[in-house]
């Protein structure tokens, strides 16, 4: 990330991705992914535009969760603020990720679909997996997405222990021109059935397969599985809910 800008570290951030996709022990790179998190909070120092900071700071958190996951200790995320003798800062190239990608590959928490021309990155940044809740408390669900066209769809999901899937909302699509952000739910979640809430995204690629998805949510019907058409990311936050 020599150039400081936001283009520097989505490109540092799928490196790293790339490299614990194929490692045995994603453990062992957490000390490389704490300096990852530290060289981007420092690039706030140069950072001007309101939205390069919201797109830095969805990859920090993103990889804060990671680190939480592995370990349960949440690092610092915060960024550096502006420095205010920093003038002319070159604006961010977001425009790199726009190309349109390959999904014939699967979907797996907390990793991208990978392909010949582009990356697909969804994840959570709200509940961490791990919350713990009491019956009849509600949460705001957000997550990020990269690499995303306006025509798809984004819907979150609470998986069942027999597969089956419920729509929470009626889905987020991204904006033309931006393909890397992030979202949240329209409305709060009330979590009522003490358990194991497994929540994660539902990326629907078709419209027949963003019907369904909008369809199951509006007669509040469980899928029986993912729709032709649409990835699964599952399990991307463990919630448990106890009894009030």
């Amino acid at each position: 990330m020599a150039e400081n800008n936001v283009e520097d570290a989505f490109a540092a951030h799928h490196q790293m991705l790339e490299k614990i996709d194929d490692a045995d022990n994603p453990t062992a790179f957490v000390p490389e992914i704490q300096t990852l998190i530290e060289r981007m909070r420092r690039m706030g120092t140069t950072l001007r535009s309101v939205q390069s900071r919201d797109h830095l700071s969805s990859l920090i958190t993103f990889w804060g969760n990671y680190v939480y996951n592995l370990t349960r200790i949440y690092p610092e995320t915060a960024l550096y603020p502006l420095d205010p003798s920093v003038f002319a800062v070159r604006p961010p190239a977001l425009q790199a990720f726009s190309a349109a990608p390959s999904l014939n590959a699967p979907a797996t928490p907390l990793r991208i679909t990978t392909g010949g021309a582009g990356m697909i990155l969804v994840s959570l940044l709200s509940p961490l997996s791990g919350t713990t809740l009491a019956a009849g408390s509600s949460i705001v669900i957000s997550g990020m997405y990269v690499n995303l066209r306006p025509e798809y769809r984004v819907y979150c999901f609470s998986e069942s222990a027999d597969g089956r899937l419920t729509i929470l909302d009626g889905g987020y699509s991204p904006r033309p021109a931006e393909p890397n952000g992030t979202w949240s739910l329209r409305e709060a979640v009330t979590f009522t059935q003490p358990g194991l809430a497994l929540l994660g995204v539902l990326l629907a690629v078709t419209p027949d397969a963003a019907r369904a998805a909008a369809s199951a949510f509006d007669e509040n019907v469980p899928l029986a599985a993912a729709p032709v058409g649409a990835i699964p990311f599952s399990s991307l936050a463990i919630v448990t809910v106890q009894a009030a």
